[in-house]
């Protein structure tokens, strides 16, 4: 393809293999493959006349709550003042959003992408009038399709949950009290294994709990820190993978594990609709919930939907029992759905846009 004479930066993101990192590597190699791209360092300090060079500049908002914001926590490179356009890349539901961050957005960007439709929709509601789209993160390092494959280990059966952090939104929590209410001690072969690379305590307390019930055999948990390239390792050796958040704009982790074959327990109620028609799930049926003041948002409550205990338990001994399999139509459909080629086409539609409006 060639590219065109459009210069854009993009920000790197400290953290290289999280799933906020590969959103923007997807994008970086997806914008690439038309124009020429400047990765920026999201932890300096970039001065107006060096950004005056690029025709866009392309940041990622993440972690909004308190404590937290764009990056690095703060906006530092004066980007108001900039000539270049900025755009912002949303994995983040907008609901979270403190009136002044919703200000901030407002002034200081021209176009937002959103990683699924449900962080688009709910993004709409406050920035309606500006360009949107969404753009999701591609399945990088992808091992390929393989034609035929079969749930492996009759005798033996894993559950698989990957989180970079044990955040209450994660709810690692459910997983782990689902589990428990579908299976017993006598379940020897049935095991949970969850990578988590942060350790806030959480992960004693879900030791301690499986070791005060005699079986402590039952619960893996994995805090090597892999490469994105590496961890599709970690999907061929399990059976299924839960997903339980109680707000979730994607899950790049879920879509990976579709791609390989897994059958997925997932809800519905969030960015995981967009390629669940293309999976073998199970949907536990869902309930309201409360989330307290300071955990999502400063200051207020949110009201979101997660999954039910009991009934994400009956999905994870209905996948135990049937030992299903995404079949070979329906990954190869995922891996060209979440190509770079399909993200590329996106954001020429997008950039084009901005230059003609």
């Amino acid at each position: 393809m060639k590219k065109t004479n459009k210069n854009i930066a993009i920000t790197t993101h400290s953290c290289i293999d999280d799933g906020m990192a590969i959103h923007l590597k997807s994008i970086q190699i997806a914008l690439e493959k038309f124009y020429h791209v400047t990765c920026l360092d999201d932890a300096k300090h970039y001065s107006i006349s060096y950004l005056d060079q690029f025709d866009y500049v392309i940041r990622y908002g993440w972690r909004m709550e308190e404590g937290a914001g764009f990056s690095t926590g703060r906006f530092d490179w004066n980007i108001s003042s900039s000539s270049a356009k900025n755009i912002l890349a949303v994995c983040f539901d907008c609901r979270m959003l403190s009136p002044e961050k919703i200000q901030e957005i407002e002034l200081n960007f021209d176009t937002l992408i959103f990683d699924s439709s449900f962080s688009h929709q709910n993004g709409i509601k406050y920035f309606g009038h500006k360009v949107t789209e969404i753009v999701s993160p591609a399945l990088l390092g992808h091992p390929g399709v393989k034609e035929n494959i079969v749930n492996k280990k009759t005798t033996s059966y894993k559950f698989l949950h990957i989180s970079n952090s044990l955040h209450y939104i994660k709810g690692v929590d459910l997983i782990i009290d689902a589990f428990r209410c579908a299976f017993d001690s006598s379940n020897e072969g049935v095991q949970l294994e969850i990578l988590a690379s942060e350790n806030d305590g959480k992960l004693g307390e879900f030791k301690a709990i499986f070791q005060s019930e005699n079986r402590k055999f039952q619960l893996v948990i994995n805090q090597t820190r892999y490469s994105h390239n590496n961890i599709w390792s970690l999907y061929e050796k399990a059976n299924c993978y839960v997903c339980a958040s109680r707000s979730e704009t994607f899950s790049l982790p879920t879509v990976e594990a579709a791609s390989v074959g897994l059958p997925i327990i997932m809800h519905n109620n969030g960015g995981m609709r967009d390629y669940s028609p293309m999976c073998v799930h199970y949907a536990p049926k869902s309930q309201l919930e409360t989330i307290p003041e300071n955990i999502w948002r400063k200051n207020k409550s949110i009201i979101t939907m997660r999954p039910n205990i009991r009934s994400l338990a009956s999905k994870m001994m209905q996948a135990y029992t049937e030992k299903r399999v995404n079949v070979y139509e329906s990954r190869k459909a995922l891996v060209y759905r979440y190509s770079t080629n399909i993200i590329a086409e996106t954001l020429k539609t997008i950039l084009v846009w901005n230059i003609l409006f």
